[in-house]
């Protein structure tokens, strides 16, 4: 089941992260943060780049909603999934809680009991820009990504 998902989604971000980066990688990186979520290398160490800056939530978040799409359960299954991704990053006692406005909030809680896939789209969006205007470039910055390719990023 789930543990066996998330051990199996650690084992090949740990893969990931063993092999070092080229610098064609690091330069792709470099042009958008979408070149840096489609590859599961500049994924993994982003996400290792943003738990050091203690803000890895919006980054799992995108990332729990991407998984969601990826499987596009239904019915019961959607309604359980949903409801996990909302318990831990929009509700009121969300452990994980991302920064989204008020407005947005609203309209993902009203649609958690008669869910859709497309449901987090704007809440994905808005994380996206959230990344890119923040870790996204202290991430690309070259320092950085010298000491990635290095193997001490």
């Amino acid at each position: 089941g789930k543990q066996w998902y998330q051990r199996r989604v650690r084992e090949a971000s740990e893969d990931c992260l063993k092999s070092l980066p080229s610098v064609e990688q690091c330069r792709r990186w470099q042009e958008s943060l979408e070149n840096v979520l489609q590859d599961p290398k500049g994924e993994a160490h982003f996400l290792r780049f943003l738990k050091k800056e203690f803000c890895a939530e919006n980054f799992e978040f995108w990332k729990e909603v991407k998984n969601l799409k990826k499987k596009s359960p239904q019915g019961e299954k959607l309604k359980k999934e949903v409801k996990s991704i909302y318990d831990s990053y929009i509700g009121e006692q969300a452990s994980k809680q991302i920064n989204v406005n008020g407005k947005l909030k609203q309209a993902i809680r009203e649609s958690v009991d008669e869910p859709s896939l497309g449901m987090f789209d704007d809440a994905q969006k808005f994380v996206v820009q959230l990344m890119r205007d923040g870790p996204y470039r202290r991430f690309i910055d070259e320092d950085n990504l010298q000491q990635i390719m290095s193997g001490h990023g």
